[in-house]
């Protein structure tokens, strides 16, 4: 059984699940929550390598640091986002013709 730990008090747990879908061709992964750590537990439908699973490791790292700072870029674009709607939404005729 090959997993992976993260720091719940800096990565959100809905980062980590976004990174695990992207490598569902690969693996399945079982989420666990033990003492403040999303613990990723790992079920390859190929075996992998000790090296192999260290590179695994690396780039699912950078998918959920990835996932992170989308996540963070979104909350914090939010309100523009908002504004930008709201304006397009004011000019628009949202009458039927008929």
């Amino acid at each position: 059984m090959q997993k992976i730990s993260f720091d719940l008090g800096s990565v959100g747990l809905n980062s980590i699940k976004r990174a695990a879908y992207k490598y569902t061709d690969r693996c399945s992964v079982d989420l666990r929550i033990v003492d403040n750590e999303g613990v990723c537990i790992f079920n390859f439908k190929e075996q992998l390598s000790d090296q192999e699973f260290e590179k695994f490791m690396i780039e699912f790292r950078n998918e959920v640091l990835d996932e992170e700072l989308r996540a963070e870029i979104f909350s914090k674009t939010e309100p523009i986002r908002n504004l930008i709607l709201a304006h397009a939404f004011s000019n628009a005729n949202l009458e039927e013709n008929d």
